[in-house]
């Protein structure tokens, strides 16, 4: 602890609790033995600090790549109920000859049908 870099130093072995004891003694026999609780205090506090930012990092990410996840099967979904569209409007477009109204009510009912599916298929169900 002659300066500030070799404390930080210090502090970092004293924290990944590799031969931490034997920096505490050297220090007691040198300083005194009310060191003793500063290095008690430096190991808790530390390592609390270290558990939780650890913790934070590993739930960020997981929550990150948990709605990247979502994002993804909402977009295939989305890309799959296109495609169904597009195709129950071809076939509507082949029946449009046969009789205009009853085409219109085709397609409102295909189109229909189709955003009801849709709407089951929410971000948040998707899990």
């Amino acid at each position: 602890y002659s300066n500030f870099a070799q404390a930080l130093f210090t502090n970092l072995i004293v924290s990944t609790l590799s031969q931490w004891t034997y920096i505490m003694e050297g220090v007691m026999a040198a300083y005194g033995t009310g060191w003793c609780s500063y290095f008690i205090v430096i190991v808790i506090v530390i390592r609390f600090w270290l558990l939780n930012l650890s913790t934070a990092i590993v739930t960020t990410v997981y929550y990150k790549v948990r709605d990247r996840r979502r994002q993804i099967v909402w977009d295939d979904a989305m890309a799959k109920a296109e495609c169904a569209l597009l195709s129950q409007l071809q076939v509507v477009d082949e029946h449009q000859l046969e009789g205009e109204e009853s085409a219109r009510e085709r397609a409102k009912h295909l189109i229909l049908g189709t955003l009801g599916n849709l709407d089951e298929l929410s971000p948040r169900e998707l899990g």
